[in-house]
C-alpha cells in the first residue's frame, strides 16, 4: 500500500499540468501530518510512534514517543524508517512532529510517485527564462479509483475508513477537496467535510496539529513582516 502521504500530494496535483493546487507550505505541514497518521496506524504492530495518554509515568500528555523496536516491526519503507529515527532524537509534541517531518518530504514523495508511474517530471520555462517543473498525472485510472472513496462518503454518505477519514480532512484543510468531485459546489463539498470531521473528531487528532502547524507558519509570516528594515 501506498503511504497516506504521497496520495495526498497526488490528489493536491492538477491531473493535466502537474501545478500544486494548494499552497506549497501549508501542503508540506499536511504531508508532515500524514506521515504522522501512517506512523501511528492502528493497523501496526506495534504502531511505530504513538501519543501518550494521561497518567503515563514521566511523559507529558501529548507527546510523540517512537516505539521501541520489536520483533516484527515494519521497516521496510525507506521514509517511515527515516521518519523513526527523526523523532527518537527527542520528545516531540504532535504540532513539533509535525514540522520536523516537513522538510525535504515533498521533494521524497514526488519522486516515489514518479517511480510507481503515477506522475512523470515535466520540465520548462515561464516566458522562456524561469525554470518550472510540473508533474502531469500518467495513470488517470487509478488516481480516479483513489477518489472514488472520498465521492462515496462526501456525496453518499458512507461511513468513511480511517484512511478515507484522513484524506477528507487533510485535502479540506489545504482547500484541495472540491477539486476531488468535479461538478459539485466548493460550498457543498466544505459543508459536508466540516460535519465529516465534527462527527469522527475524536479520530482526527493529527488533522488538528496539521491546522495549528498552518496556523503557526501564517503568524510566522506576519510577525515576520515586521522584523524586515
Amino acid at each position: 500500500m501506498t503511504l497516506l502521504a504521497e496520495d495526498l500530494l497526488w490528489l493536491t496535483l492538477d491531473d493535466d499540468t502537474g501545478e500544486l493546487l494548494v499552497d506549497k507550505q501549508s501542503l508540506a505541514r499536511a504531508l508532515a501530518g500524514a506521515l504522522l497518521i501512517d506512523l501511528a496506524a492502528p493497523d501496526r504492530f506495534p504502531p511505530l510512534v504513538r501519543v501518550t495518554r494521561p497518567g503515563e509515568p514521566m511523559r507529558q500528555t501529548g507527546l510523540v514517543v517512537p516505539e521501541a523496536d520489536k520483533p516484527g516491526s515494519p521497516r521496510a519503507d525507506p521514509v517511515l524508517a527515516h521518519s523513526v529515527e527523526l523523532l527518537r532524537q527527542r520528545p516531540f509534541t504532535p504540532e513539533q512532529a509535525i514540522h520536523k517531518l516537513g522538510p525535504g518530504l515533498h521533494n521524497t514523495l514526488l519522486d516515489r510517485l514518479c517511480s510507481r508511474r503515477r506522475v512523470f517530471r515535466q520540465s520548462s520555462r515561464l516566458l522562456g527564462l524561469i525554470p518550472i517543473i510540473t508533474w502531469p498525472t500518467i495513470d488517470r485510472d487509478a488516481k480516479n479509483a483513489l477518489r472514488q472513496p472520498l465521492r462515496r462518503v462526501l456525496l453518499d454518505a458512507h461511513q468513511p475508513d480511517r484512511r478515507t477519514l484522513a484524506l477528507i480532512s487533510l485535502l479540506h484543510l489545504v482547500h484541495a477537496l472540491p477539486e476531488q468531485c468535479p461538478g459539485w459546489r466548493r460550498r457543498v463539498i466544505d459543508e459536508r467535510a466540516m460535519k465529516i470531521r465534527e462527527q469522527y473528531t475524536d479520530s482526527t487528532w493529527t488533522v488538528e496539529a496539521v491546522q495549528q502547524a498552518i496556523c503557526d507558519r501564517y503568524a510566522d509570516t506576519y510577525t515576520g513582516c515586521y522584523l524586515i528594515p
